[in-house]
């Protein structure tokens, strides 16, 4: 029987005692509110040139490096964009983009048409050595 009434007992008092602190604390005092209104200084946006200057050190590296090899040899008359195409976003530069099919450097054909009539004159001579070698058949 002790130990169930101690421990209700015990809560009782407790409860008492926080009710009465609870009813003993003052009431708050009412104050006015003073409302502070912000200073702001307005003033109208100009536009002018803004020079800014930023220096850095690294190592810049292309997204995608590739390598030209040509098929025939001669000389590289002109590279892209040529004069024809002023408007021309393709280009042969450092940065400058480029899709399949585009022309990016054109060569002379002095060497590929020197080599085509070298060809031709050896086709002839074998063709002429042929019809002697049948002729003496």
């Amino acid at each position: 029987m002790k130990k169930i009434l101690l421990p209700i007992l015990t809560l009782g008092i407790l409860a008492g005692a926080t009710w009465y602190l609870i009813k003993m604390r003052p009431a708050p005092e009412a104050r006015s509110v003073v409302k502070k209104i912000p200073f702001v200084e307005v003033i109208s946006a100009q536009i002018q040139p803004l020079h800014s200057r930023v220096r850095t050190h690294g190592t810049i590296r292309p997204r995608t490096k590739t390598t030209l090899i040509a098929e025939v040899p001669g000389i590289i008359e002109k590279v892209a964009p040529f004069g024809e195409e002023p408007d021309s976003k393709t280009s042969f530069r450092t940065g400058g983009f480029f899709r399949k099919g585009d022309f990016l450097l054109k060569i002379e054909d002095i060497d590929l048409r020197t080599m085509e009539a070298e060809a031709k004159a050896s086709l002839s001579r074998v063709e002429l050595q042929l019809i002697q070698e049948r002729e003496l058949a």
